[in-house]
């Protein structure tokens, strides 16, 4: 007598699948992402500890973690298709003066170069424009003979054509100062890099320096437009100020290896500078009469 049972409903027949066998998919990403989890049903104990902003999804359970509050890039410059042109560069411009620390540690890092350059080229010129028309109105570019830049000119060779060439040298001043300024940020670009590479301070690509150096440039040409004397010296010392600290933010480096990155380039320039003075002033034994000729 062979022992059978019926099948009351509650266990599996022949070649039906066992409930206990059912597990439901899981999901495991490579790499653990808090904000999107896919996971089978949760039991009880953990459908009380998942927060209420759940998203249900078929039979599994979409869990969307809240994200956190975005914060805006700086400078405004960057986002100058939300908060409009003239905008955008007035509040630029007092971010990075004042503000260069917040500024440039909310930099965002890529290879788009253009914007802080267009930045810089527009600023700049703006101001080298100003600065040339006060040069103007003191009477800089007379032509009168007793006048610096006709005795400059004379002492080149220049005499007949000096009263027309001053007339047109500040034109020509504002007109080539887009050109001097976009080789001036590549070139300086590479010098500080190169320096920051040399004191460990370069944490990121070409392209970071590149843009801190053209928005602090950019900005601090805005000393320019107030008509004061020795402002030109009041403007490196910003631009030392805002190079190290807009550097050492975008770089997430310590200030101290971006300041000696960017100070070793100037104390060797005015080292050059100062020898050419000195050798202009008391040439070397022996050149002294080919120099005169």
């Amino acid at each position: 007598m062979s022992d059978t049972r019926a099948n009351d409903g509650n266990e599996p027949g022949v070649g039906e699948p066992s409930q206990a066998e059912e597990k439901p998919l899981r999901w495991v990403p490579q790499q653990s992402v808090p904000e999107q989890r896919l996971s089978g049903r949760p039991t009880a104990e953990a459908e009380e500890e998942e927060p209420a902003d759940r998203l249900l999804f078929g039979e599994g359970r979409l869990s969307v973690a809240p994200f956190p509050t975005l914060v805006p890039a700086m400078p405004s410059w960057e986002r100058i298709e939300e908060v409009g042109f003239f905008r955008a560069l007035c509040r630029s411009v007092g971010e990075i003066l004042f503000h260069p620390g917040e500024t440039f540690s909310r930099l965002p890092r890529r290879a788009a170069l253009g914007w802080p350059l267009l930045f810089l080229l527009i600023v700049g010129t703006a101001a080298t424009a100003a600065a040339t028309g006060y040069e103007v109105l003191r009477g800089a570019y007379s032509v009168a003979a007793d006048s610096p830049y006709v005795r400059m000119l004379q002492r080149m060779g220049i005499e007949e054509a000096s009263a027309d060439f001053l007339r047109l040298l500040p034109v020509l001043q504002i007109a080539l100062t887009p050109f001097f300024l976009i080789l001036n940020a590549f070139a300086s670009a590479g010098i500080f890099h190169v320096s920051l590479l040399l004191f460990g301070g370069a944490r990121h690509g070409y392209e970071t320096t590149f843009r801190t150096l053209c928005y602090v440039s950019g900005a601090v040409h805005v000393l320019a437009f107030l008509p004061v004397p020795y402002i030109n010296l009041a403007m490196l010392a910003w631009f030392f100020a805002g190079s190290i600290a807009g550097l050492s933010r975008s770089h997430q480096t310590p200030p101290i290896r971006v300041a000696a990155a960017v100070l070793m380039p100037a104390f060797l320039l005015a080292c050059c500078l100062l020898a050419a003075l000195l050798m202009v002033m008391n040439p070397p034994v022996g050149l002294g009469e080919g120099w005169t000729q």
